[in-house]
C-alpha cells in the first residue's frame, strides 16, 4: 500500500521525493511478491503505475500485463479488475505518462 500512497502523493503534490519513495516501496513490494505469490498482482500493478508516472508507458503496460496474468493464474478477478481500472485511469487522464 505504500507504493500506492507515494504514487498518489506524486500525482497530487510532491513529485521528486514521492517518486523516489514509490520506487523504494515498489522494490520492497516486488521482493515480497517473490515469497508470496498472492501479493504479485498488486505489486506488478503498482510497478506499472510507477513506470507510467515516470514517463515510461511501454514498461508500464508490460507490468500491467504481468499483473493481469498473475491475477488470472491465481483466479483473483478482483485484482484483475483493479489492474484494469488503474491502467484505464492513467491511460485516459494522466499527463505524466503520455501516449
Amino acid at each position: 500500500m505504500l507504493v500506492h500512497a507515494y504514487l498518489t502523493r506524486f500525482e497530487r503534490v510532491q513529485r521528486g521525493e514521492s517518486l523516489e519513495r514509490a520506487l523504494n516501496a515498489s522494490n520492497a513490494s516486488l521482493e515480497h511478491a517473490r515469497r508470496d505469490r498472492q501479493a504479485a498482482p498488486a505489486a506488478y500493478r503498482w510497478r506499472g503505475s510507477y513506470e507510467w508516472l515516470r514517463g515510461n508507458p511501454a514498461s508500464a503496460r508490460k507490468w500491467w500485463e504481468r499483473s493481469a496474468d498473475a491475477a488470472r493464474r491465481l483466479g483473483t478477478t478482483r485484482e484483475l479488475q483493479y489492474t484494469k481500472q488503474e491502467r484505464d485511469r492513467l491511460e485516459r487522464g494522466s499527463a505524466a505518462g503520455g501516449t
